[in-house]
């Protein structure tokens, strides 16, 4: 398995429905609290290098019904807003984007791929419940749109264990890379040595946090006209 490297200029976090209705789910192989912890953890670092962090999650009173044979039961009555909202235990911050979608995949019906394109990110490192619905989903989607994906094992869960594994034995090595936390965060930390052939002292100078917050407003700045909205936030809900 080659080594892991990534370009923060050209790559993504995006944190698929840790929302509290489904981080308070039982899931395999991995508790969801590992899964946050390790998706939150994630994100401080990408944000540590002002690359795009997206959290996505799902309106469950406004999930898109279609013809299956096993429907998901969400009851008649309406559910408190509460339940869609993400979990404060994975770490949202103001300036990360947050997207609502609809069904399994983060790609479908949302603005997702003009939200990575207009930053110019290639490859989207993804996390994130259940393994087997949004993040398959999501995984499935993107690659068909040409975005390189890197999926975090131990940063994703299911409901069941068995399935899990199979997605990644059997599906995600086909369609992207799969690493662990550890590595990406490794692969990230790497990339503050200088690159070889770069003209530099022997030392490399760390960026300062006022560099690094004026390199995450301009990446995270997309082309709009001055009457459009940039994006949908936590704190309007």
């Amino acid at each position: 398995m080659a080594e892991l490297q990534l370009d923060s200029h050209k790559t993504a976090l995006v944190l698929i429905d840790l929302q509290n209705a489904i981080v308070g789910m039982s899931t395999a192989p991995h508790p969801a609290a590992q899964v946050v912890a390790n998706s939150a953890k994630l994100a401080e670092a990408f944000r540590g290098h002002g690359a795009p962090v997206v959290y996505v999650r799902v309106d469950l009173n406004d999930f898109l019904e279609l013809p299956v044979d096993q429907p998901i039961n969400l009851g008649n009555a309406p559910l408190p807003g509460i339940v869609s909202e993400i979990a404060s235990s994975a770490g949202f911050q103001p300036g990360d984007i947050l997207l609502t979608k609809r069904h399994w995949g983060a790609f479908a019906g949302t603005d997702l791929e003009q939200q990575l394109k207009s930053r110019g990110v290639d490859t989207v490192v993804l996390t994130g419940i259940s393994t087997n619905a949004g993040v398959e989903s999501t995984a499935r989607q993107g690659t068909g749109l040409g975005f390189g994906f890197v999926v975090v094992e131990d940063a994703c869960s299911g409901q069941d264990a068995e399935q899990h594994r199979f997605a990644f034995e059997k599906i995600l090595p086909r369609l992207c890379r799969v690493r662990s936390t550890n590595e990406v965060l490794a692969a990230l930390a790497a990339e503050q040595t200088p690159h070889k052939g770069r003209e530099c002292g022997s030392t490399f100078t760390k960026k300062t946090q006022s560099d690094i917050q004026r390199e995450r407003v301009q990446r995270n700045r997309i082309p709009r006209r001055k009457d459009e909205s940039r994006g949908e936030h936590l704190a309007e809900n």
